[in-house]
């Protein structure tokens, strides 16, 4: 039998979930004055040419150095070409500005490393971010081990090579039996106009306030909003072997108690270190929790306490060593270097609230195919102002009896019905699809049947939920 829930996230702090995309440099130019990127269509850009700069630019790309194209696609982009604006930092702008004035010519290595920008995940047909169902599960269930090693305290060597055999004595089981197989969660949608998203630097910071460590990195991120899902919690039957069923209480204070307890320890650690943390303790309502997700959510965030043997490196030519703490912390910043005035924060910080789903009511947001562009910044805040009620959006529909299929190359579900389809990134959690059928999708890459829950997004659907009817065997 299954509860489900509605399952709510605040941004907090910078989120970038990744998903092996990118922003181009040849793709995109950037309008130093707005300080927004502009990602166009190529063909676009090649139909605006006149014949004559079509044939120069032609000449230019069968050459072998990538920063002329960058500077005759920035010359010659005309304003009325449509695109897709998405806000960046100043220090991003001033620096593309150089480098486009300049005559200094840039290696191939250095555009890409300086102008590459990881996306963060966002679905294909509306182009808007969305928070993956795995990363959240992910988040919840370091939580929920690190409140089974405080309560059982097993006997496990610290050490890399035993992690495997701590969550499986934590879990009290290892995959069928494990009982986090029983919580499923849906990838959630942004609710209406409420996402922000800008593309930022990511630094490395010395927690002994030292300095920096290390290249940046570029990052698009989701710097505020508000995201909606379904969480479904399955009773197991007495026969799966599971010894300690979740309960949504038991998850919801597993979370809180490892998240508040983590916030306070960095907002001490980046105080110390002289640097501006976020203050985010929500409950004035006792329905909202911490928690953390996403790249750069610190070692700490990912690990369970007092097992914890994080490895550091220590420079060329040095062999690692093994601590329960990491040295460095990465933070959002305005610039590429460190600068304590750049408003720096760190990533990944969210609240969620959990509350009954009402099967009769729909509270999917309706999603536009385009981004609204709005002037965002860094997000430090000490309160969630929650969004007003969005517009009543289409309900949920059913497609029994649809085609789902296991695409391998993206980790997705994809759902066919009548002529219309429908996908989710599941990851590497194989827990939403019944053990008996893991063979058959995941192994063979056969299709099996399935009654499929979807929501309208934009021109296309997203896979919401999927049973699969008993019996069911592989063949």
């Amino acid at each position: 039998m299954q509860k489900p829930y509605r399952i709510r996230l605040h941004i907090l702090s910078p989120v970038h979930i990744g998903c092996d995309d990118a922003y181009e440099p040849t793709g995109f130019v950037i309008n130093t004055g707005k300080k927004q990127l502009i990602q166009f269509d190529p063909w676009d850009f090649l139909t605006s040419l006149s014949s004559e700069n079509r044939d120069i630019f032609t000449r230019i790309c069968s050459g072998d150095q990538l920063f002329p194209i960058l500077k005759f696609i920035k010359q010659r982009f005309k304003p009325d070409i449509k695109g897709r604006e998405i806000d960046i930092s100043h220090g991003l702008a001033t620096h593309y500005e150089k480098a486009m004035a300049g005559n200094t010519q840039v290696s191939n290595r250095e555009v890409i490393n300086q102008f590459t920008i990881n996306r963060t995940v966002y679905n294909e047909v509306s182009q808007l971010p969305y928070i993956s169902g795995s990363s959240l599960k992910g988040a919840m269930r370091t939580a929920y081990l690190n409140m089974r090693a405080r309560m059982n305290k097993p006997d496990v060597e610290k050490s890399p090579k035993k992690a495997k055999l701590l969550e499986d004595r934590l879990a009290q089981g290892s995959f069928d039996t494990d009982p986090f197989r029983m919580v499923k969660i849906s990838d959630l949608a942004p609710v209406a106009d409420s996402i922000k998203t800008k593309v930022m630097y990511a630094v490395n910071a010395r927690k002994d306030g030292s300095g920096a460590r290390g290249p940046f990195q570029i990052l698009e991120t989701i710097t505020q909003g508000t995201f909606d899902g379904i969480l479904n919690i399955t009773i197991p039957e007495k026969v799966s072997g599971i010894k300690t069923p979740i309960t949504l209480d038991t998850l919801l204070r597993a979370v809180k108690d490892f998240y508040l307890k983590e916030l306070e320890r960095e907002r001490i650690i980046l105080k110390d270190s002289g640097f501006q943390g976020i203050n985010v303790y929500p409950p004035t309502r006792n329905s909202l929790f911490p928690l953390r997700l996403g790249r750069h959510s610190g070692a700490e965030a990912v690990t369970v306490e007092g097992y914890r043997c994080i490895k550091i490196m220590q420079g060329k030519g040095k062999p690692s060593r093994y601590m329960d703490q990491p040295t460095t912390v990465w933070l959002a910043s305005e610039t590429a270097w460190l600068q304590k005035s750049n408003s720096l924060s760190p990533f990944g910080w969210a609240a969620i609230q959990v509350e009954p789903l009402d099967a009769s009511q729909s509270f999917w947001p309706h999603i536009k195919l385009q981004e609204k562009v709005v002037p965002s910044s860094l997000v430090s805040s000490n309160k969630i102002d929650l969004p007003p009620a969005p517009i009543k959006p289409p309900d949920l529909m059913p497609w029994p009896g649809a085609t789902v299929r296991w695409n391998p190359g993206n980790k997705k579900l994809l759902a066919s019905w009548q002529d219309n389809k429908a996908e989710v990134t599941i990851g590497d959690d194989r827990s939403v699809v019944a053990e008996g059928l893991h063979k058959k999708l995941f192994i063979k890459k056969e299709p099996v049947k399935a009654n499929v829950t979807v929501q309208p997004v934009g021109n296309g659907f997203a896979i919401v939920m999927v049973d699969f009817p008993q019996p069911y065997g592989e063949k």
